[in-house]
Order: structure tokens, then C-alpha cells, then sequence
């Protein structure tokens, strides 16, 4: 017997992204921007929803800048 799911049930069905990819970054300024770059390039080819991650593990750098811009 199927269930029958809530508006918001639906509604979180919906936001929730097909894959995750989770990058841990530390001090990564020299190569986080093309990687962000190619990641989301090929991603934005697929037919599926995604959500990039990432987890700046107190960079000392500009990691977080160039992951916030």
C-alpha cells in the first residue's frame, strides 16, 4: 500500500538534493576556485539536483573568501 506524504513531506522531498559532495578545505586558496569551477560545471550537465559542501577546516588563508564569492 503506497503512503501519501504531507505537503511538507513533499515540499522536503523536493529541497532534498539527489548528491551531496562534501570538499574539506584547509588552506586550499591556490586551487579551491577551479575545483568549485569544474565541480559545478560538470554538475550543472546532469539531470539531477546537487549541493556542494564546503568545509573550511580553519584555513589561515583566503580559502573561505574565495569559497564565499
Amino acid at each position: 500500500m503506497a503512503r501519501i506524504h504531507t505537503w511538507a513531506e513533499r515540499l522536503k522531498l523536493v529541497n532534498t538534493p539527489y548528491l551531496s559532495i562534501v570538499i574539506p578545505a584547509y588552506n586550499e586558496e591556490d586551487r579551491i576556485h577551479n575545483t568549485l569551477k569544474d565541480i559545478t560545471c560538470h554538475l550543472s550537465h546532469q539531470g539531477y539536483t546537487w549541493e556542494i559542501l564546503i568545509v573550511n577546516d580553519g584555513s589561515t588563508d583566503k580559502t573561505g573568501k574565495i569559497v564565499e564569492s
